[in-house]
């Protein structure tokens, strides 16, 4: 199972683009488990976000060191997309940290993103998640669905 895990994946992604001559163009989106972000990357995207907007360089990197999967979404050399997921490898899996650049929403890529998620973590018997009532109906279009169990947490802020 852990094999699934560490096994390189890079999918490819052609993405339309329009130049200034508004010229029909693609730009290869590729997506990867291999291509670690540094954190100054993943800082600049989660400063986009309500719920991650705080997190210090220093956190953000033990938190890449230590997550079992980290999937990154690059157009060339610019960070554009990023998720990660905790796993034991066979149980269970608690997906986090999904976001895609504000300059790239509304284009399909979160989509292909959680695809890409979907396809590492396809052997694992339940992936969890929390997210804003707002993405509920993008997250049960990949299988997601409301539990009955009820969430608890305990903060060291």
């Amino acid at each position: 199972m852990w094999r699934l895990l560490l096994n390189i994946y890079t999918r490819h992604v052609e993405m339309p683009t329009q130049s200034r001559i508004t010229k029909r163009m693609t730009t290869a989106i590729r997506i990867s488990t291999t291509d670690r972000p540094s954190p100054e990357h993943v800082q600049r995207l989660f400063k986009q976000t309500d719920w991650a907007d705080t997190r210090s360089l220093e956190g953000i990197a033990i938190m890449l060191e230590h997550s079992s999967l980290c999937i990154s979404m690059w157009d060339g050399e610019s960070l554009i997309g990023f998720a990660r997921a905790l796993s034991d490898g066979v149980y269970r899996a608690y997906l986090d940290d999904v976001v895609i650049d504000e300059a790239y929403r509304g284009r399909g890529l979160g989509r292909q993103l959680l695809e890409a998620v979907s396809d590492h973590l396809q052997d694992i018997e339940q992936i969890s998640l929390l997210c804003a009532e707002s993405r509920i109906p993008f997250y049960t279009k990949f299988g997601f669905e409301l539990s009955d169990i009820t969430y608890m947490q305990r903060r060291y802020d």
